[in-house]
């Protein structure tokens, strides 16, 4: 299973957070192959702790070591 689990774009647009926003888009392009926090929080130039606290409160869901 992929670092989210069918996370909709539209549901994550509508509360888009500029920061993290880099990495959302490269979750759903590269949603068929695996990737790590670290690599997606890198992305967008933050570190893995904050893209998870960003991801949980956009998102409201938790990231997933795959």
């Amino acid at each position: 299973m992929n670092i989210i689990n069918l996370l909709s774009l539209e549901e994550v647009r509508g509360k888009s957070n500029k920061i993290i926003e880099p990495g959302i888009e490269y979750i759903h392009t590269n949603y068929h192959r695996k990737c790590s926090v670290a690599e997606i929080a890198r992305l967008c130039h933050i570190s893995e702790e904050y893209f998870r606290k960003l991801f949980k409160k956009q998102t409201g869901k938790k990231t997933q070591h795959c």
